[in-house]
């Protein structure tokens, strides 16, 4: 059975497929962090001066650089070397689609949440994402 979540995710993934293919269209991130900069994004949108090249330092969820208009350089960093790790593979084809395809069909619990939390502690970016708090946990290689 498909979560709400999943199928946030899944949406949320397609949509940036278009927004990297194609650059024309802005976008949520697919998941949360504690600390992210939602709800500022529109407000640092605005005071972003014309430029070629963007680089978000403390990228996070990267809901600034999924709201503005795209540039022609774009880069993406973050301490925790796990959550550039899951954006990597969403600009992967093949790795993107195995990770659409597994949570499609990963069942959505409480139960799924600890014991993913327990034996993983937190490994699984997307999974925690979707299944945590908005980060509540480090996070890890889905690779």
């Amino acid at each position: 059975m498909i979560g709400f979540w999943h199928l946030k995710l899944i949406r949320m993934l397609w949509v940036m497929v278009l927004h990297i293919e194609y650059m024309s269209i802005s976008l949520k991130s697919p998941i949360n962090r504690i600390g992210g900069k939602h709800f500022l994004k529109d407000w640092l949108v605005q005071h972003i001066p014309q430029h070629t090249l963007y680089c978000e330092v403390f990228g996070g969820a990267g809901h600034v650089l999924f709201s503005k208009i795209p540039s022609r350089v774009e880069v993406l960093n973050d301490i925790d070397g796990h959550l550039i790790n899951f954006f990597r593979v969403l600009q992967h084809p093949e790795k993107r689609e195995k990770l659409i395809d597994a949570l499609k069909y990963m069942p959505y619990s409480r139960s799924l949440w600890e014991e993913i939390r327990d034996k993983m502690r937190g490994r699984d970016t997307a999974t925690v994402g979707i299944l945590g708090k908005g980060g509540e946990e480090k996070a890890g290689s889905i690779e």
